[in-house]
Order: structure tokens, then sequence, then C-alpha cells
């Protein structure tokens, strides 16, 4: 039996067409969609759950330089559970100095939460304003880095690195 979406669609419909035709085309990409929706909706609930969790040792940020501090645009309970690890760790300028042997400056941790604003270009958005805000652009490096998929992840060794 052939497993292929768009084949499944024609013997449920009692249709069939050429291999090449638009409407099989589009068959597929409905099946592929409605089950990668439900997919990616099921790793939303899954992830959801967590998101309200804080990792032990995380804290709210005070320095104006990361997203979630007092002065930042983005609410600290808005970034989830990721963004708040990302937001609430990382080395301060007197650690950095210390590893490099000389001055340096608190670096800028900006992120946007799944709760943050609607839609991924508001996120995006919001992100990019917070990270002005702080001074980001003024830097002589911006690290840009995305996220993994929905649970918020960041590569550890990415942001690790560019400090």
């Amino acid at each position: 039996m052939d497993g292929h979406p768009a084949r499944a669609v024609d013997r449920a419909t009692g249709r069939s067409r050429d291999r090449l035709d638009a409407g099989r085309r589009g068959y597929g990409l409905l099946v592929s969609g409605v089950l990668l929706d439900g997919r990616v909706g099921a790793a939303d609930a899954a992830f959801s759950v967590r998101n309200g969790i804080t990792e032990p040792g995380v804290v709210q940020p005070v320095a104006p330089e990361r997203s979630g501090s007092p002065e930042s645009q983005v609410p600290w309970t808005s970034l989830g559970r990721q963004g708040r690890s990302f937001t609430g760790t990382g080395p301060s300028a007197e650690q950095i100095a210390a590893f490099r042997d000389g001055p340096a400056r608190t670096p800028i941790r900006a992120y946007a939460g799944l709760e943050t604003a609607p839609t991924a270009e508001d996120r995006a958005r919001v992100a990019v304003d917070d990270l002005a805000r702080a001074g980001g652009f003024d830097r002589g490096t911006l690290v840009v880095v995305t996220t993994t998929a929905r649970g918020g992840w960041t590569r550890a060794r990415w942001t690790r690195s560019s400090t």
C-alpha cells in the first residue's frame, strides 16, 4: 500500500489525479500542514507547562542591559523559562574583566518570550526595541542568536562565546 499523503486523500475522496497535478500537491501540503500544525500545537502545550518555571539560581536581572530588568520594556514574567534563564544568568562585566585581564562592559541580553507579544513579528520588534534601549547598537559587536523551534532554547555555547 502506498502511504503518500496525497494518495491517501485521493483514496478517501475517490478522486485520482496525475502525479504532477497541482491539486495533488495541494493535498500533500494540506495534509502535511495539518499534521505539522498538530505536532507544533502539541509541542506548544508541552512546553507551556514548563514555561512558567524559573530554574533554581535564576533571578530577575537588575542590570538595565538585560531584558526583564526593571528598566526593560519586556516584563520578566513574559520571558518564559528559557528567556528568564538567558537574561537572568550570564557573566557580569566584572567576571569578563577578570577573565580577559582588562576592562569590560556588562553584556546586553535581549529576549522576547512567547507571552511577550502575540506574533513572532511583534516579539521580534519588542526584542529589537529592547536591544536598542539597552544600547546594543552602540556596541562594537552584535551577536544575534535565534531560539530553536518553539521551546525558546538557545545554544549556550553560542551565547557564551560572544561575551
